[in-house]
């Protein structure tokens, strides 16, 4: 082989080389990039998180600041909380009271609720019954079953009713397209099922069996009264089987990003709460979370 013959294949080979070093290179530089801009998005999640939890701890701190005729009227009041650095969550928050416990409530209030929220008699009736029979269940202290032979005798272990929102999908003829409606209005914490008409949104007060459009007025008036729990005592009265103004100790929170440095605006989480205002200081428990 001529020598300009081997110069031009060694030429080749190092050419060859140097692009295949050059693509590697470049691989490893796109893989590094790649997992950077990975572990910058987990950590924007990260401080996500971490702002929506101060932000429900900013709307506990308010709660406890408030009075306790103040609390009843928190209808799903929003403020937006500077956590640190510019970087904004809004909060909604909700007396718990104000939703329809549906595990408690009175059948004829869930019926008129779930009816304003399109469902039909179809649905309703199995819905009604199959939440009764749970009730009953819950209700019956637990039996002894008669064991087969050979076997040890196991107590039943009574039903506490529903314990997600979620679990109405199981039950007769549900969906989400036809609770898509009914589910911002139910609940499932409550003292006695009994509603509070001062947090209660106005699709759950024009269920209320008879109640007129005067008194739903009247109730709407009584929230900027500064003496809301006196100003609708006789409305209460009148329709005690459906309402009360039992002290407000249960709460929905819902907390969202907005924006800020490094947030990802849209995280959002949601925390059921019950003050012990007994405590000192005032302490809250969790009863349900969502993220």
């Amino acid at each position: 082989m001529s020598k300009p013959r081997e110069n031009g294949i060694v030429l080749l080979i190092v050419l060859w080389t140097l692009a295949m070093m050059t693509l590697i290179v470049v691989a490893m530089s796109a893989y590094a990039q790649r997992g950077i801009s990975l572990a910058s998005v987990e950590t924007d999640r990260l401080r996500s998180d971490w702002a929506v939890v101060s932000g429900v701890e900013a709307a506990k701190a308010y709660i406890v600041g408030l009075r306790p005729e103040e609390r009843l009227v928190l209808d799903g009041r929003e403020l937006t909380v500077d956590v640190g650095q510019g970087r904004r969550v809004r909060i909604v928050i909700k007396e718990g009271a104000g939703f329809v416990d549906i595990n408690r409530v009175d059948a004829r209030l869930l019926q008129g609720v779930l009816a304003r929220a399109g469902l039909g008699e179809v649905e309703i009736g199995p819905l009604i019954q199959a939440l009764g029979n749970l009730r009953l269940k819950a209700a019956n202290p637990a039996k002894t079953q008669q064991p087969a032979a050979g076997q040890e005798e196991k107590p039943e272990v009574p039903s506490a009713g529903l314990v997600s929102l979620m679990e109405l999908l199981s039950l007769p003829g549900m969906d989400a397209a036809a609770l898509k409606d009914a589910m911002p209005l139910l609940g499932l914490h409550s003292e006695d099922g009994k509603i509070n008409p001062l947090s209660a949104p106005e699709e759950v007060l024009r269920a209320v069996p008879n109640m007129t459009a005067e008194e739903i007025a009247s109730i709407r008036a009584a929230k900027a009264s500064g003496n809301a729990k006196a100003a609708i005592g006789a409305v209460v009265e009148k329709y005690a089987d459906f309402l009360a103004l039992n002290d407000a100790k249960i709460f929905v929170i819902d907390a969202v990003a907005e924006g800020g440095r490094g947030l990802v605006a849209g995280v959002r989480g949601q925390t059921t709460v019950i003050l012990e205002p007994e405590s000192r200081p005032p302490k809250f428990r969790t009863l349900a979370l969502s993220w």
